[in-house]
């Protein structure tokens, strides 16, 4: 939708209204199923500056359909709030979206996170606007399948 709005295909308005349904609609799916004991739980968020959640969202469907427990953080998430609940949770992934930060702004979430989420947590970042950012424990995956694969092979 937001690719054939910047092709003028599509009015904002129609952004808005597939942006606004799709939330509702990936937590009721995601309800769908429910944890499974032996998974670990994941935290999934929008980093801080990116606003766009839809595809947080599809992370977090992905992983509760893999079994794992979600912790669901929404958009524009400080580093430091996405660190807190990684820790309380013990997560075992944290798993961010970003689709419209600049280069140089994700490497600064990188390289926050990297330095204050617990160390046995494991960080992927997916979406339009992920880079392998050298020097941090930030994991880039380039698509959603290639995150069902690494869910696929942590889930028993």
């Amino acid at each position: 939708v937001g690719a054939r709005c910047e092709r003028k295909e599509f009015h904002i308005a129609h952004e808005r209204m597939a942006t606004g349904a799709a939330p509702g609609l990936l937590f009721s799916l995601a309800r769908l199923y429910p944890p499974r004991e032996q998974q670990g739980a994941v935290v999934v968020a929008a980093p801080r500056g990116e606003r766009h959640e839809v595809g947080a969202l599809m992370v977090a469907m992905l992983a509760a359909l893999r079994g794992f427990a979600v912790v669901y953080m929404g958009a524009d998430v400080p580093e430091n709030e996405i660190a807190y609940v990684a820790e309380v949770r013990i997560a075992e992934l944290v798993l961010l979206s970003v689709i419209n930060l600049s280069r140089a702004e994700v490497r600064q979430v990188a390289r926050s996170l990297s330095a204050v989420v617990p160390a046995a947590t494991r960080i992927i970042m997916g979406g339009a606007a992920s880079i392998s950012v050298e020097g941090t424990r930030v994991e880039q995956l380039p698509g959603l399948a290639d995150l069902d694969v690494l869910l696929r092979s942590i889930a028993p």
